[in-house]
């Protein structure tokens, strides 16, 4: 497509009729991404990146289920040792989880993903490489470490670009990927167990592979652009993603990159974040509004001659906005986030002309946006009787970090929070409970025990995304949750059903509990808002990972522990219902 002055056309000369104007309401990402095709070429390709992803963490995951025996042999350490391979790999996964999940929100999914599978490969590989048992058990920390910033940062990915109806059958793929990993290490683990066990590195080409495929074909989500108000890098890549998905989008693709406020629906300013009327004189909009609106005249004029400099291609979309648009009062407390960004390089121009001021204004340069600090000062000169107090300098008082937590407390995110935490917990602890209290193989050989405890969790799968899509989140949730319950007290009572039908119920409240485990990470990816949707998932799943390593512990310890895990599930059923239905909702 080519611009011929206020029209588009087709490089053979056909009029491209899409709509030229700007619509009356801007859309939100999800309408946009399916103008952009909606479930096309490019979320299966991040669908694929994904599922190798699934493939290498599960890999690194439950590599202790085919090393330990390797290490017993390989070292003159005791099984309790042994273990700690294990144990090393979750301490270090649930350390990381947090952490990810706050780069993540601040920094991008991309990139920060991009370092997780660095450090999942370099340690993951490193374990088969070091001669001394400790070094062993620290690579395996690190590997953990990096192995969940992969998990959690693909799975954002995917959720993020996909519509309400392909999430539980992505996490669903995801998680026959994950179950597939430990078949996959079950068969070689058998293939190569008559030669030395550093052999086993060859387990690590998922890892490498997703690492090649991440650098060159990850994209960065959308919803972080919009997050971080980037909203021209936003519609960047949503035309992108239209391009690769072979639909092209109704409108003109370069008047919504050069404008994407008005095509683009951005959040509100969050409520942790200081407001501009709460750190400035209540008469600051009145008395600029003036000022603002000749300055508005002076780059109206100016773009009609020549392309207005820029100081930073974001600003875009204000200095080609008509004076209306731009300048009015609620614009200037929508955009005071974005003007944060530049602020430093606004400051640095110490010869910048404000408008209404006694100094001359340039026709070489058009003049700049004030930013917030210089707005209070000029208002404090429009109003001498105002006291000069120590305003702050900025109108975002507290870090990126800071505020992506405090997120997660407020409002109606603050029952998303606790909901998800606990039922991680809760319903996690209930499957390895169930899965140490009883066993689907007694005896028999360890690589056929494996890839069967993998396998009876596929169908697990299956009815997580059925009953998802089909009754809602909220209660095939507090179903699966109910039938855990239900299974627990069965196998609590003081009488045997006989082996078959033990085992089946034991079966039915394992699968159950997967399926709500899984389920989880979907009610939390379409309840939590951008700015913290990835650290409020990786919260649940640190809880979840909590609930796993007290599982054993839990059974032990605890009277009537069967019992109890029957309680528990009853409470994540019940807590199920005060969370919103968030299927076929757009993602906040």
């Amino acid at each position: 497509m080519v611009q011929d002055g206020s029209s588009l056309k087709s490089l053979d000369g056909q009029q491209d009729h899409r709509h030229h104007h700007h619509p009356e309401t801007p859309y939100s990402i999800e309408q946009l991404l399916i103008f952009a095709g909606g479930f096309g070429r490019f979320q299966k390709k991040i669908l694929a990146i994904a599922a190798l992803s699934f493939l290498a963490c599960g890999t690194n995951m439950l590599m202790p289920e085919i090393l330990k025996p390797r290490i017993l042999d390989a070292f003159p350490i005791s099984e309790l040792q042994a273990d700690l391979i294990g144990s090393a790999f979750f301490l270090g996964y649930t350390i990381g989880l947090p952490l990810w999940g706050i780069l993540s929100d601040t920094c991008g999914r991309r990139p920060i993903t991009l370092l997780a599978c660095l450090l999942m490969c370099v340690f993951g590989s490193g374990v088969f490489a070091v001669p001394h048992f400790a070094s062993i058990c620290v690579f395996r920390l690190l590997s953990g470490f990096g192995t969940c910033g992969v998990f959690n940062g693909v799975l954002v990915l995917v959720m993020e670009y996909v519509g309400s109806d392909k999430r539980a059958l992505c996490k669903a793929i995801f998680a026959c990927f994950w179950s597939g990993s430990l078949i996959s290490l079950a068969f070689f683990g058998w293939l190569l167990s008559e030669v030395n066990w550093q052999y086993l590195v060859v387990l690590q080409i998922p890892a490498f592979a997703a690492m090649v495929v991440m650098i060159f074909h990850l994209p960065e989500s959308v919803h972080y652009f919009v997050a971080t108000d980037e909203p021209s890098s936003a519609m960047r890549l949503i035309s992108d993603v239209a391009g690769v998905n072979d639909s092209p989008l109704p409108f003109n693709e370069y008047r919504a990159i050069e404008n994407p406020r008005n095509y683009l629906k951005m959040p509100e300013t969050p409520d942790h974040t200081p407001s501009l009327l709460a750190t400035t004189p209540s008469t600051l909009v009145s008395d600029l509004t003036p000022n603002l609106r000749a300055a508005a005249g002076v780059v109206s004029a100016k773009k009609k001659t020549a392309r207005t400099p820029l100081l930073d291609e974001n600003l875009a979309d204000m200095y080609n906005a008509e004076p209306e648009d731009a300048f009015a009062p609620e614009s200037i407390l929508r955009e005071h986030q974005r003007q944060r960004v530049v602020n430093k390089q606004m400051q640095s121009r110490n010869d910048m002309v404000l408008p209404g001021t006694n100094a001359s204004v340039s026709t070489e340069k058009p003049p700049l946006i004030p930013s917030v600090p210089q707005m209070r000062k000029l208002s404090l000169s429009l109003k001498p009787d105002i006291e000069q107090e120590d305003l702050p300098g900025d109108v975002a008082s507290t870090s990126a970090a800071w505020s992506t937590v405090m997120s997660l407390f407020e409002g109606e995110t603050r029952t998303v929070t606790t909901v998800v935490c606990w039922s991680h917990f809760a319903i996690t602890l209930c499957y390895y409970g169930v899965a140490f209290q009883t066993s689907l193989v007694a005896g028999g050989n360890l690589y056929v025990s494996v890839a069967l405890g993998a396998a009876v969790e596929i169908p697990g799968h299956i009815a997580m995304f059925v009953c998802a899509n089909t009754f809602g989140r909220r209660r095939a949730e507090s179903a699966f949750a109910f039938l855990v319950a239900i299974s627990c007290f069965l196998l609590s009572l003081p009488v045997s059903y006989g082996p078959l039908l033990d085992s089946a119920i034991a079966l039915i409240a394992r699968m159950s509990a997967l399926a709500g485990a899984n389920l989880l990470y979907v009610i939390a990816a379409e309840g939590f808002p951008s700015q913290c949707r990835s650290f409020g998932m990786n919260c649940g799943a640190m809880a979840g990972h909590i609930g796993a390593l007290l599982g054993p512990v839990f059974m032990d310890t605890t009277p009537n522990a069967v019992l109890a895990l029957s309680a528990l599930s009853t409470s994540v059923a019940l807590s199920a219902f005060s969370l919103k239905e968030t299927l076929g909702v757009d993602l906040k």
